[in-house]
């Protein structure tokens, strides 16, 4: 008997409903932590704000969260040593979150300031190409907070059953924004260089002093700092020997460039760093009238050349000029070795006779010692 009674109880009893989130509730702890951000920052505790702008963006993500967190990030690096780890990874966090914004609102009345404060950080906009930005002119983002996260959407009313369909057009596509143009530069310069000085200097018929020419870069910046440079350089210098003194000796390298500068100044506009190159090269000695040398490959002119490899690097110097940093004069000082042949020489002569650079003293590993000017247009 007591069975069928308690399953008659239990099929009348209420059954408990199963507990639903209220959607209201990440709303509402989302204004609560903004609110708290806001106090925080207006009292100048721009970590804290940042933790609670963060934990907003976790509830409830808004475009406007992302610049907060970019302006505070932007006011403690103002606030931290130039050269403090505190001001490199604020600057980090500030250019990550200003592009964040720009990620989450692409067509923002003031995304080209935004994307200009980005470059002043030394950073690169995720979404516009940086001439854009010069031909707008933009000035710079506000560094004041925005106000309350952008209200919630309205949901969209349920549609008419009985309602006759409507034709509806596909909206326009919007083209989207091009990715930044990568960083480069592009220069030319005037070098000075003394290869084998020390052979040179001690060699009668061959004039020591220091070979000029043209050197001529051209690379790409990797990463948003401008600090690490990948390209090259395509140089070429001759002795200037009057016809009368001695043998002319010219080099010319295609070199492989990899430069690295850190901004060591306040404004960011004066760099120190290295030049480092490897790649081909090539010297040729030249006479202007009858060669002395025993076993030239002609009477005058070109008597000799030979090829070879090099490798050195440089110490760097760079100014950087003009309002939007575009602009910089470098100098760069250093060795480079150099492998080369033994040089070529008259088919007609002995086996074991020297080439004009052997008889000259002129060695086929060496030290070239070079300094150079440069100018370079940057973007």
């Amino acid at each position: 008997m007591l069975a069928p009674v308690l399953a008659a109880v239990l099929a009348t009893a209420p059954v408990a409903s199963a507990p639903v989130d209220d959607p209201a509730e990440p709303s509402a702890a989302a204004k609560a932590a903004f609110g708290r951000a806001k106090a925080h920052a207006a009292a100048g505790r721009y970590e804290e704000a940042i933790a609670d702008f963060e934990e907003a963006l976790r509830l409830r993500p808004s475009p406007g969260l992302h610049y907060n967190i970019a302006v505070c990030h932007h006011r403690l690096l103002l606030a931290a040593n130039e050269d403090s780890p505190e001001h490199e990874a604020h600057r980090a966090a500030a250019v990550t979150a200003y592009n964040a914004y720009l990620d989450a609102a692409p067509e923002a009345a003031d995304r080209y300031a935004v994307a200009a404060t980005i470059q002043d950080l030394h950073g690169r906009p995720n979404v516009i190409d940086e001439w854009r930005i010069d031909a707008a002119d933009p000035g710079r983002a506000s560094l004041e907070l925005r106000d309350e996260p952008e209200p919630e959407p309205e949901p969209e009313p349920a549609p008419d059953p009985l309602a006759p369909p409507a034709s509806r057009r596909p909206p326009p596509a919007r083209s989207p924004m091009r990715p930044g143009f990568p960083h480069g530069m592009i220069g030319l310069g005037l070098s000075f260089d003394a290869p084998a000085p020390a052979a040179m200097a001690s060699t009668a018929g061959i004039d020591s002093v220091p070979a000029l020419g043209p050197v001529l870069r051209a690379g790409g910046f990797v990463g948003t700092q401008r600090e690490l440079l990948i390209g090259g350089e395509l140089a070429w210098s001759s002795t200037a020997t009057p016809a009368n003194r001695g043998h002319r000796i010219t080099t010319f390298q295609v070199l492989i460039l990899l430069d690295w500068a850190r901004a060591v100044s306040a404004s960011r506009r004066v760099e120190i760093g290295l030049s480092s190159n490897v790649g081909l090269g090539g010297q040729t000695m030249a006479h202007g009238t009858a060669s002395p040398a025993t076993c030239p490959v002609r009477a005058s002119g070109v008597v000799s050349s030979r090829g070879g490899l090099l490798a050195g690097t440089r110490v760097l110097l760079r100014g950087v000029l003009g309002a939007k940093k575009n602009h910089a004069l470098a100098l760069r000082a250093g060795p480079t070795a150099t492998l080369f042949g033994g040089g070529s020489k008259d088919s007609g002569c002995l086996m074991g006779g020297p080439s004009p650079f052997s008889e000259y003293g002129i060695p086929e590993v060496s030290l070239l010692m070079r300094a150079d000017v440069s100018y370079a247009f940057r973007w």
